[in-house]
């Protein structure tokens, strides 16, 4: 009688057991595929942490079925970069480009691609395209930075100092980008002219007097200067970077 008893109760423990798991794997069955929504989520986390192959086959799906998806191209750009695949990461940045001309990170992002991939003087072109129509600041330093990286110190060096004339010299930001562009060109006069100018914009800033320091300086009001482009109203020209190129 016990046993039989016993031989019962396992009987229908282990027909719980698979009745559990055939319910599990019809409702994952019926889940059906992800939604576009979570393989982008997917995919930026990928990104953030440098797991560019997986950002890459996160997105390469979402594109797919999303193709007027300009955000998600940016995304899928980004990836491509990542495993260095500029020039397919340039195809999407365009298509992205397209829809949105005016989002600064998918003009970085294109501007890097195209430099990446060899056609640094179509990534110039585009940067400063774009500088030229904004007369932004911020748009001549983004190509004073990308020339600088591709070592085009003349293109370089124009850029950073449209940006900061077009500051008005109100912004350490851009007297510490000509710091460091003339510290790369080994200009040390230039760049300690720079720095003291920075140092006038922002006398408490402690990294500041720490490089002043480097240089064999004081940090105090004796050495810091006025920007110099605060005694100018003019703005970047146009054709400041054309000329003589």
């Amino acid at each position: 009688m016990e046993l039989r008893l016993a031989v019962g109760v396992m009987v229908m423990l282990v027909g719980a057991v698979v009745g559990g798991c055939k319910s599990n794997a019809q409702r994952g069955a019926g889940a059906g595929p992800r939604q576009p929504h979570m393989m982008a989520a997917s995919g930026d986390r990928a990104l953030a942490t440098g797991d560019f192959a997986t950002a890459e086959a996160e997105y390469a799906q979402v594109v797919a079925e999303q193709p007027w998806n300009a955000r998600a191209r940016l995304q899928y750009g980004k990836a491509l970069l990542g495993v260095d695949k500029p020039r397919q990461a340039r195809e999407e940045l365009e298509k992205a480009y397209t829809t949105l001309p005016k989002d600064d990170e998918v003009i970085y992002t294109l501007g890097e691609a195209m430099g990446r991939s060899g056609e640094y003087e179509s990534g110039v072109r585009l940067l400063q395209t774009i500088a030229e129509e904004r007369r932004r600041p911020t748009d001549w330093l983004r190509l004073g930075r990308y020339a600088q990286r591709a070592k085009d110190y003349d293109t370089a060096e124009k850029s950073y100092l449209a940006a900061a004339l077009g500051d008005g010299g109100l912004h350490a930001e851009y007297q510490m980008a000509l710091y460091g562009f003339y510290m790369e060109i080994g200009d040390e006069t230039k760049a300690v002219e720079r720095l003291a100018m920075a140092y006038w914009l922002e006398p408490h800033n402690d990294e500041f007097a720490a490089k002043i320091r480097d240089h064999g300086h004081q940090a105090n009001a004796a050495f810091a200067r006025r920007p110099m482009e605060q005694a100018s109203e003019r703005v970047p020209e146009p054709m400041i970077i054309r000329d003589g190129r």
